[in-house]
């Protein structure tokens, strides 16, 4: 049980802060990705998850 959790707070951050970039930052046309707030998130809901797993297996003793 303790292994899914690593998951499920990177993808809460990296949900977070994909939403984050596409209100600030995004583009309006002719971006795939950042020009609408379902798929930022949803990037940012995968990169987080595995960014935040792969972060902790680098530091893993």
């Amino acid at each position: 049980m303790s292994k899914i959790w690593i998951y499920i707070v990177g993808a809460l951050v990296g949900g977070i802060l994909g939403w984050t970039y596409w209100n600030f930052v995004g583009c309006d046309e002719n971006c795939a990705i950042w020009s609408s707030p379902t798929n930022s998130t949803a990037y940012g809901v995968f990169l987080g998850a595995f960014a935040l797993k792969a972060i902790k297996d680098l530091v893993k003793p």
